[in-house]
């Protein structure tokens, strides 16, 4: 009986909204790095384009998500703890990134390709 309530209640409780909302929001940041540094690998016009968007997404990172994450940090966790958090998810953050960069170069690659084939 229990199990069937469980099932059909989906997101009941204070830990499932907590962590659906979280995990939201983890998601939500690395779509925006995605994207970033999909655009940027897009526009780089010298080098290579993949390292580039790879860069853009880590210093977005640096700059914007981990500071965030240190400020806005619960009421009981520690600077340190913060900055701890914050150093664990570069790496989740740098596979957005990636993901971002790779789609882009691979996205400019295919446009500049097909822009000679028009021009011919």
């Amino acid at each position: 009986m229990l199990l069937r309530h469980a099932q059909s209640t989906p997101h009941s409780g204070p830990t499932a909204a907590a962590l659906d909302e979280g995990l939201s929001a983890w998601f939500g940041a690395g779509a925006g790095l995605a994207l970033g540094s999909a655009l940027c690998a897009l526009w780089v016009r010298r080098g290579s384009r993949t390292f580039s968007g790879l860069f853009a997404g880590i210093v977005a990172y640096i700059v914007v998500l981990a500071p965030l994450l240190v400020l806005s940090r619960p009421s009981d966790m520690t600077a340190s703890e913060a900055v701890g958090d914050a150093a664990f998810f570069l790496v989740p953050a740098a596979i957005f990134a990636a993901l971002g960069a790779t789609v882009g170069s691979f996205a400019a690659t295919i446009l500049m390709t097909h822009g000679r084939d028009l021009k011919q």
